[in-house]
């Protein structure tokens, strides 16, 4: 695999994956950033597998997790105000380059801005994560530079802010945000339109075909984590907590109980133990969640507010029988079967990525890429799919199946 190459403090530096962030420029000269041609310092990409498989047995929670839980330490409190005065007060030459806009996000650990890169004016978002145990910013990185897909994040490079205390990732800036951005921006609905959904569906599921293909399982599958570009693509991101079970010489894996509690699957909230080629579905139940909330303006299982921070409640709720109110037939018959698949509570009877992407009402999409073909301009087709003037979206499929 090529190095991956990675500014720090305003240099460039090559590293092998595994080597540490605060140890790159170690006995290595002060390098120079050309101001015309520096945004051209990126890491080098290809689609490799990075390491050779480790010779461990089932690996456990915290072999998986990179460390043990007790090693675990807690993040600092720091808010986005203070963040952004430590931030303009840095002397990382690479920073200067930047003009933090605002706060698109954050995490636990991270926090995301929307940055113009100052020559230019493109925008670009940076992703600011608080050096940590309790975050393996490695991890992301060597995820990030093995992947390259149209329904991907597009990664540009990394470099370390501030010695010990930030590490710096950047990637595009999608002009509609996050879905529920979108839906705030453009839809203004609590609900998507059966085509909306349908053609962001696709998009979706082609990503996670291709992370898969990847032998990569995101696990933190949600709204937070889809964007939507301009053009109306959709990208997949945040890979913070993914694992890439190519490296795993095991065929079965205890996932940890990591990610947004409404979107986990009933088999990691319980904690079984599963074959690494069923993870794609466990991504999958995550996709099909939100495909319900979109959907209904709810979370299936009548999930609440109150249930957020109880795993119990939610395994519970969750291994009932789904109950879908499709008032009036708003929704096609395919499209509810579609759903129902994607949300078994049952691992071995869920529907799988290639299953998915074959399903009848998924296959409607193509029609609708052929309308954005024929209309040239994503704004007039948003309004052509908003207008939802597919009312009877079971004979409308017909057509491509």
């Amino acid at each position: 695999m090529g190095k991956l190459d990675i500014i720090q403090n305003g240099n460039l530096a090559s590293k092998k994956p595994g080597e540490k962030l605060d140890k790159l420029n170690k006995n290595k000269k002060e390098n120079k950033i050309d101001n015309n041609n520096y945004f051209n310092i990126v890491q080098t990409r290809d689609n490799h597998q990075t390491e050779n498989q480790t010779e461990n047995d089932m690996p456990k929670k915290e072999e998986i997790d990179g460390k043990s839980t007790n090693e675990i330490k807690k993040v600092e409190k720091c808010n986005e105000d203070e963040l952004l005065l430590n931030l303009k007060k840095s002397k990382c030459k690479f920073m200067e380059h930047f003009e933090i806009q605002e706060l698109l996000g954050k995490g636990g650990e991270s926090y995301v801005f929307k940055s113009n890169e100052k020559r230019t004016k493109k925008p670009f978002a940076l992703k600011i994560l608080l050096k940590n145990k309790a975050h393996d910013t490695l991890n992301e990185l060597k995820i990030l530079n093995k992947i390259k897909n149209k329904n991907t994040i597009n990664y540009y490079g990394a470099f370390e802010v501030e010695k010990g205390k930030y590490d710096c990732l950047i990637m595009n800036c999608a002009k509609f945000g996050n879905l529920i951005d979108f839906n705030e921006k453009l839809i203004r609905k609590n609900y998507f339109s059966e085509s909306i959904l349908c053609f962001l569906s696709y998009q979706i599921l082609s990503g996670l075909k291709y992370l898969h293909q990847c032998k990569i399982f995101h696990g933190d599958i949600k709204p937070q984590n889809i964007l939507v570009e301009d053009t109306l693509n959709v990208q997949i991101i945040d890979y913070s907590i993914s694992i890439d079970y190519s490296k795993l010489k095991s065929k079965k894996i205890q996932l940890p109980t990591r990610g947004t509690s409404f979107y986990m699957a009933p088999e990691v909230i319980k904690g079984d133990t599963i074959d690494v080629t069923d993870l794609n579905k466990v991504d999958l139940y995550s996709f099909g969640v939100i495909l319900y909330y979109f959907a209904f303006g709810y979370y299936p299982f009548n999930l609440t507010k109150e249930d957020a921070k109880q795993n119990d409640k939610i395994y519970e709720k969750i291994t009932k029988e789904l109950i879908i109110e499709n008032e009036d037939n708003y929704y096609s018959t395919h499209f509810i079967d579609f759903v129902r698949k994607l949300l078994d509570k049952d691992i071995n009877k869920r529907i799988d990525i290639n299953e998915a992407l074959n399903h009848y009402w998924v296959k409607g999409a193509q029609i609708l890429f052929d309308e954005k073909e024929k209309l040239f301009n994503a704004g007039t087709f948003l309004s052509y799919l908003i207008t939802d003037h597919i009312k009877n979206f079971d004979d409308y499929i017909k057509k491509t199946n």
